[in-house]
């Protein structure tokens, strides 16, 4: 039988996974690209992953981003010496993550279209992780005021014209994607919801690859008064990550 952490011959679910190297983040990270035309329910089994009840009545596609950004995730554990465990859903629908000998595990699973990504590392830090692809202009179109307070949109549009390499779908999914990313990494201690509003667009710098964000929602503390989200542009989608408690 084939090893849980190797792709099983002649399927064609998964195609691909490689590790990622994230800058300013001490753990492992892997991105894996997947098939939702070819997933079928047998893959959970295939893969030994638990199926989860909260995503019986979901969708398939549901099912495949799921088993895909598991599938990331037990790479990055078993870089950390967890073996090959699947993150199991908790209650919250959050990832429940392990306790190892060198400490507790914190880490977070992202999935857009047939990209998957997942990070862990044993910390006491907050940790998220989002994926994006690049929103196209009907898209951006259809989000900017949402998303982007009118200050945020002058940053933008500045960002676009001094840099000569960002172009406005890039930069609109940046500042999405290290929203949510944050959003992910506040969740556990904050355990509300945020809308984009509450938290704004300081600054980017395009030769770090880093945003910083600041949290303005009245009553809230996070320890920090602005945060740092790191991102990679992978061509056709964009990779954010932050650490805000690091």
């Amino acid at each position: 039988m084939s090893s849980v952490l190797e792709f099983p011959r002649e399927d064609h679910f998964l195609i691909a996974s490689h590790a990622l190297k994230l800058q300013g983040f001490d753990g492992a990270a892997w991105l894996c690209r997947f098939s939702v035309a070819d997933f079928r329910p047998h893959h959970f089994c295939l893969y030994q992953c638990d199926f989860p009840e909260a995503l019986r009545t979901a969708v398939p596609s549901r099912w495949a981003e799921f088993l895909a950004g598991r599938f990331a995730a037990r790479r990055a554990l078993s870089d950390l010496g967890a073996g090959s465990m699947c993150p199991p859903m908790a209650a919250d629908g959050l990832p429940q993550w392990p306790e190892l000998a060198s400490g507790l595990v914190v880490g977070s699973i992202s999935h857009s279209r047939d990209w998957a990504v997942a990070a862990a590392m044993t910390s006491s830090a907050l940790f998220g992780i989002d994926i994006e692809h690049k929103a196209d202009e009907n898209t951006v179109a259809a989000l900017w005021n949402m998303v982007l307070s009118p200050a945020e949109q002058k940053l933008i549009s500045r960002l676009i014209v001094d840099s000569g390499v960002a172009d406005k779908s890039t930069a609109f999914t940046l500042a999405f994607s290290a929203k949510e990313s944050l959003y992910k990494a506040l969740y556990p201690k904050l355990r509300l919801g945020l809308e984009f509003s509450d938290l704004t667009l300081q600054s980017i710098d395009i030769t770090r690859q880093q945003l910083r964000l600041k949290l303005i929602k009245p009553g809230l503390d996070v320890g920090a008064e602005e945060m740092v989200v790191h991102w990679q542009d992978r061509g056709s989608a964009v990779i954010c990550w932050c650490s805000p408690t690091a």
